[in-house]
């Protein structure tokens, strides 16, 4: 491993002067010292704030890498107090937009969210990257005590009363930001693993300047959906904007994928996008009608298992939203409800033509034929192969061809693992003329 001979803190100050100083002159900042800032705004900016504190916290707990969870004692970012801020200032929201349950400036909200994923992303891909997201949200910290005091007077607020987390205390924070510099001064890293924190953290200031773009100047329409802020290439759809809801549909797209590690070789970025737009979207149908909700499920469902998701995939994306919704929101674990109606429906549609049992064999037929190596690049591709099956039996014409022609593309796949997936198909369309007689 050759060692980059430049210490990384030297090239964090360097190469992020320009885009440092770009976030740092955006109206939102003018705005807030000059006492222009609405409340909303100022609100929407905690909310992000502990979205995506909150991610690179958890980002640090969970890393596998000393050099990076070495700093989980010394995160600084109090979480507790930030939340104080944020029931104080939800106190004093009019009742009527607190039991509408509206969230002004939802596209920051998406914003925010999109950037704490990114973070998520970094502590399982390189962690070591988490360095540079810390470097600037650390140095978020320092500036807090100035944005606090340019809260307290614009909006007249106590300490106590929504302004004691930026107002913090500036030794304190000053003592943290000299040991995180401390730390990345002795640090090695490697030359690549120093230009993924190089890359992470301008990718922070970069996110962080787009929430904050989001907040102020204010648009016109507060309520506008930002459907186009998860995915550029969605249409015209409602999603939810509630920041806990929208947390739970992010993750558990994350979820799907990590699981799945089909959608990110067969779909790419293009793929991500829509999975977060479509969770997003499938939160709102719990509160559908019943009969509504189902029929808009059973809908896409058909459409993607016609590009190669079998409705297998959605049934058990259902099934960890609505875990999700439950361990992430305080609304009543019956809220969710349609999804898990949902999810047993599709599950119905699936084993009238291949029983669980049957997957689970011909998964393991195919786990042995395919080899290790394969398996582990794709695990469930034995299911996935069944359920697609199940699908064209149930009438969704060219849903076995969408799956079997890709994993039998030899610029993609060995003859012996094409064979194996053939060999799956074939088990599966037997299991179903079984059935059939």
């Amino acid at each position: 491993m050759t060692l980059n001979p430049t210490p990384v803190r030297t090239r964090l100050k360097e190469e992020t002067r320009g885009v440092h100083r770009r976030t740092e002159d955006l109206p939102f900042f003018h705005a807030l010292r000059e006492g222009r800032l609405s409340l909303d705004a100022y609100r929407g900016y905690l909310v992000a704030l502990r979205i995506i504190l909150r991610s690179l916290t958890e980002g640090i707990q969970d890393a596998h890498d000393p050099r990076v969870s070495a700093l989980g004692g010394e995160d600084g970012f109090r979480l507790n107090t930030l939340q104080g801020d944020l029931d104080s200032l939800e106190h004093a929201r009019p009742r009527e937009s607190r039991e509408a349950g509206w969230h002004p400036h939802p596209r920051a909200i998406v914003r925010a969210h999109l950037m704490a994923q990114q973070i998520r992303a970094r502590a399982r891909r390189s962690p070591a990257s988490l360095l540079g997201t810390a470097y600037v949200l650390h140095g978020s910290v320092m500036g807090g005590p100035t944005l606090g005091k340019w809260a307290a007077d614009a909006f007249g607020l106590r300490r106590a009363s929504g302004a004691e987390y930026l107002s913090g205390e500036r030794e304190r924070a000053r003592a943290g930001w000299e040991r995180l510099l401390e730390r990345l001064h002795a640090m090695e890293l490697s030359e690549d693993e120093t230009e993924e924190v190089i890359r992470a953290a301008v990718e922070a200031f970069e996110g962080f300047g787009a929430v904050v773009q989001a907040l102020h100047p204010e648009p016109e329409d507060l309520r506008t959906l930002p459907l186009q802020d998860l995915n550029p290439s969605a249409g015209d759809h409602p999603i939810t904007v509630d920041p806990l809801e929208l947390e739970a549909a992010l993750r558990a797209g994350e979820d799907s994928w990590n699981r799945f590690p089909y959608y990110a070789e067969r779909y790419g970025s293009r793929g991500a996008a829509f999975t977060r737009s479509d969770s997003a979207w499938l939160v709102t149908l719990a509160r559908a009608p019943q009969e509504a909700a189902l029929a808009n499920v059973l809908w896409l469902s058909r459409l993607l298992s016609t590009r190669g998701m079998p409705r297998w995939l959605m049934e058990e994306h259902l099934l960890r939203l609505h875990e999700r919704l439950v361990d992430t929101t305080p609304a009543p674990a019956g809220s969710w409800r349609n999804l898990l109606l949902a999810a047993e429906t599709l599950r119905e549609m699936r084993t009238a033509h291949v029983t669980d049992d049957e997957m689970v064999s011909i998964s393991e037929a195919f786990d042995a034929s395919a080899g290790a190596s394969f398996t582990r690049r794709f695990p469930e591709t034995g299911a996935l192969i069944a359920a697609a099956v199940a699908d064209e039996a149930d009438g969704i014409q060219g849903a076995t061809r969408s799956v079997r022609d890709w994993f039998t593309s030899r610029r993609r796949f060995t003859s012996s693992t094409i064979q194996a997936v053939k060999a799956a198909v074939v088990a599966s369309e037997t299991a179903v003329q079984a059935r059939s007689r």
